[in-house]
């Protein structure tokens, strides 16, 4: 099947699932975790003017509109753009949202002094796409103003798992930065223990557990009775596997959290990447 991207994201957005992960609960966890690594790369103050591109449903941007920054948001998705609107609402908040994919975005020259994008960049399906995307990003830049990215952004050439996902190494996407005005500054690994252990655990402990959930099912059955053991096989897997998962999450999360305030933390394929658009 074709990737095409307005259908996808607004599916994607209606059963909240996280390309590589489609779990909630980790999805909360490290949205935790990117943003605390953007605020340290990013200073947030009252009157600044950011860009958001790719915003999904909204809640960085509000985030950052809570403490007096001026933000306008995009996205692909009129499903996001709807649910983030209800949000700016929700939390008295004056973000700008509007629906428009990264490449096609239209504002003035030099108009933002922040612009980033979490995780959009990859999904763009040419090449020729994502450099206008990126040249647009930095000519709504500000001159000596920072465009922050968090991408997939191995040292080393790396295969994507996911059909739509072009992964670039660092470098690649330092000179596709650099190529259209820009001086790269720094980049922060993202902290990632816990998806490891949890992809750890979805292929090796997965296997266990459907042994484990038939046996717990014959010890546990008391009375003669007609019941489908496929369905109650299922929910017992899905008890079982979820509140291994949470202890999981439980265990990595100081961990993760840690690792974001040590700099010379370099291990994970996903990185941000900070750029300051040239003079």
């Amino acid at each position: 099947m074709s990737y095409e991207p307005e259908q996808y994201w607004n599916e994607r957005y209606k059963t909240f699932r996280n390309v590589g992960h489609s779990d909630i609960d980790y999805y909360k966890y490290e949205e935790s975790i990117r943003f605390k690594i953007f605020r340290r790369l990013i200073k947030v103050i009252s009157g600044i003017k950011m860009l958001d591109v790719g915003c999904g449903n909204g809640i960085w941007a509000i985030k950052n509109a809570k403490d007096k920054a001026e933000v306008t948001a995009v996205d692909i998705s009129e499903e996001c753009i709807k649910a983030a609107e209800e949000k700016n609402k929700v939390y008295d908040t004056t973000v700008q949202f509007k629906v428009s994919k990264a490449e096609d975005i239209d504002f003035p020259d030099e108009q933002f002094d922040i612009v980033y994008s979490i995780t959009v960049l990859q999904h763009i399906p040419t090449q020729e796409k994502l450099e206008q995307a990126v040249f647009k990003m930095i000519k709504t830049t500000k001159k000596e103003g920072r465009i922050c990215i968090l991408e997939k952004a191995p040292l080393e050439n790396t295969q994507s798992d996911v059909d739509h996902i072009t992964i670039r190494t660092k470098q690649e996407w330092i000179d596709l930065f650099n190529k259209h005005g820009t001086v790269f500054i720094k980049e922060k690994a993202m902290p990632q223990v816990g998806y490891g252990l949890l992809r750890w655990y979805d292929r090796v402990i997965a296997f266990l557990l459907r042994k484990f959930a038939r046996k717990i099912l014959e010890e546990s059955k008391q009375e003669k009775k007609e019941y489908s053991a496929t369905n109650e096989e299922k929910s017992i897997k899905i008890k079982i596997y979820n509140l291994g998962k949470k202890i999981i999450l439980v265990f990595s999360w100081p961990i993760d959290h840690l690792l974001v305030y040590i700099p010379i933390y370099n291990k994970s394929v996903t990185r941000f990447l900070l750029f300051r658009r040239r003079s």
